[in-house]
């Protein structure tokens, strides 16, 4: 399902409430955040392909998929996915093209727009924030642990959810592990990392060490069932992070 919020002066702030209801009402459902200029095709793919392996749904929030061409080329293809999935994908935007909003009409269950007089500087009082999640993923790929550590226990602060940081880490090790075949490996794993900022983060481990990272992650998912209400894997993550 596939949900859009439009407008400079309000969408943010109603999109926040929305979410946050359907957080109250879906227990066990996760949030995920993600930002238009950092858009992973292959995760998206993943998660709009997600209902059933775990116990509960996810929501996701994108920022500003379509404030570009290239965030809005790199999400079009991938909208019938998402309308068709029983995850919920959250689109906020300040501005959308003619075309852009003709194609979303196909696939969106709702199109909010925010303009009005009476939404004004509301978005901007909302108290509504953003953790780049990202920051946590290069700072680990840096092998800057006790930025990674901080991160994560920002992440954490932020209501991101433990399996959200977790599968970030499995992605970003396997981002480092594919950089070895060069940029063709990483455009085989379907991501749109940079392959000189992945190749010198990737100099700063050696290969053995991070097939028995990704092990080690491998091991957490099975031995844990339920992510969210298990604090142990919270502790287990934090061990893995300072690890590095």
């Amino acid at each position: 399902m596939i949900y859009v919020f439009v407008g400079e002066k309000g969408a943010r702030e109603k999109a926040s409430v929305m979410i946050k209801s359907l957080l109250a009402k879906k227990k066990d459902a996760t949030l995920v955040r993600m930002a238009g200029d950092s858009l992973d095709a292959q995760e998206l793919r993943f998660l709009a392909a997600s209902q059933g392996l775990f116990s509960c749904n996810s929501i996701a929030r994108i920022d500003g998929c379509f404030a570009t061409r290239e965030s809005a080329t790199q999400i079009e293809p991938l909208l019938p996915a998402l309308s068709a999935s029983s995850n919920v994908f959250v689109l906020v935007d300040d501005k959308l093209l003619a075309n852009d909003i003709k194609i979303l009409k196909e696939y969106a269950t709702e199109i909010k727009e925010y303009d009005s007089e009476q939404d004004k500087g509301k978005a901007r009082n909302s108290g509504d924030t953003y953790f780049n999640i990202y920051s946590l993923t290069n700072a680990f790929a840096e092998r800057e642990k006790r930025r990674a550590w901080l991160l994560y226990h920002e992440a954490l602060a932020s209501d991101i959810a433990t399996e959200v940081v977790f599968w970030k880490l499995v992605w970003q090790t396997r981002v480092l592990l594919a950089s070895y075949e060069g940029p063709a490996g990483l455009k085989a794993i379907g991501t749109g990392a940079d392959f000189a900022k992945t190749e010198r983060a990737r100099a700063k481990w050696d290969r053995q060490e991070l097939l028995a990272f990704h092990r080690r992650l491998l091991v957490l998912y099975h031995d844990f069932e339920t992510f969210r209400s298990d604090p142990d894997l919270e502790f287990a993550l934090e061990r893995a992070i300072l690890s590095i």
